[in-house]
């Protein structure tokens, strides 16, 4: 039986929606203005049918029925108010958590990654709160490991998914309980911790599949010089496949003009190869992609560099548009790619093959 529809007074929820975006820091302006210019019957219709979704426990359709609201369209702030209104089922899906999942499981939607994290959450405040540990129990200090702690048995020990949220948003800025202290990087984990929270968080997503991995312990990628999705030809760039398909959905491109690697932002593909190159060069402690002087934001914030594609991240111009021959001008972005992935050229490829690719 469908539970009824909450009755709510537009000035308790304006007041909640200001509560969440003051709480949310310095970009809870910008996000509160854009929900001010939103229609009350759209603001209700946004808060109710969340709470309706949240009381059936229901996550991801809370998700969709407060996104519905002007300037909740992304994860961080309509996740805040999800966390605002169940505690119990949810946490905060910003930059910071996202960032250190996506890395991690660069394969996985946003959507999946958040309904993993909020069970994840979950999970272990069932488990604090079983073990009577006090909010606030363990503490990390800067030069040592946690500190042991006998379980209590105080009335502040009813642990929800957003005490767990805030303890991992902490931990993950670096904060300490005992002083100021921000030196707690992913490099220099304190006692294994980051290693640990890592381990929970996999086993809670259940090992998500992974890309295919060459003999060289390289994950494959595929080259397509014929047509990509939905038959479209191919007339700006080589594309950048996670498949062997030729009619598979790129993840990156080369630009046949300009020699120039374009690849697909988090969340616009089945894989997210600049999460894939960071992982690589934080395993082989090789030199940051990201502080390569090729390197190049997208512009307006998704497009490639001179063609209409969308939900690019970014990429690199390796300075080959003067050279005459095509080949020549794709060679260092495929060399490029070749540092990080095992490169293949796709089954029925007319101009750049295997031996091509082998070659750059």
């Amino acid at each position: 039986m469908a539970m009824p529809t909450p009755q709510l007074v537009i000035g308790a929820v304006r007041s909640f929606t200001a509560g969440v975006c003051n709480w949310g820091g310095i970009t809870g302006s910008r996000i509160l203005w854009r929900i001010q210019q939103t229609s009350d019957t759209a603001v209700l219709a946004g808060v109710a049918g969340a709470i309706q979704e949240l009381r059936q426990g229901r996550v991801l359709p809370a998700l969709t029925a407060i996104q519905t609201i002007d300037g909740l369209g992304q994860f961080s702030y309509s996740s805040k108010h999800l966390r605002m209104l169940a505690p119990n089922l949810c946490g905060v899906f910003d930059s910071i958590v996202e960032k250190f999942l996506h890395r991690r499981y660069p394969g996985l939607s946003r959507k999946d990654l958040f309904l993993a994290y909020c069970g994840f959450c979950q999970e272990k405040a069932r488990e604090l709160t079983a073990a009577k540990v006090l909010l606030g129990d363990f503490i990390v200090p800067c030069s040592g490991s946690a500190r042991q702690v006998k379980p209590n048995r105080g009335k502040n020990s009813q642990w929800t998914a957003a005490d767990v949220d805030m303890a991992c948003f902490a931990w993950l800025q670096g904060w300490c309980s005992e002083c100021d202290c921000s030196s707690n990087t992913e490099e220099t984990p304190r006692a294994g911790a980051k290693a640990g929270i890592a381990a929970l968080i996999r086993d809670k997503l259940n090992a998500p599949p992974q890309p295919s991995v060459s003999k060289a312990g390289k994950a494959l990628i595929w080259l397509n010089d014929r047509n990509s999705h939905n038959g479209t030809p191919h007339e700006s760039a080589l594309r950048v496949l996670a498949e062997d398909n030729l009619e598979a959905r790129n993840i990156g491109a080369i630009c046949l003009k300009h020699g120039c690697l374009d690849l697909k932002q988090d969340g616009r593909s089945p894989r997210f190869l600049i999460g894939e190159i960071g992982n690589y060069v934080e395993a082989n402690n090789v030199v940051s992609f990201s502080t390569d002087p090729r390197h190049y934001p997208a512009p307006n914030g998704s497009e490639t560099h001179c063609w209409g594609g969308t939900g690019y991240e970014g990429g690199w111009d390796f300075r080959a548009a003067k050279l005459q021959d095509v080949g020549q001008r794709l060679q260092p972005a495929v060399a490029y790619l070749k540092r990080f992935f095992e490169v293949m050229a796709c089954n029925g490829n007319l101009q750049f093959d295997q031996y091509w690719v082998n070659n750059c």
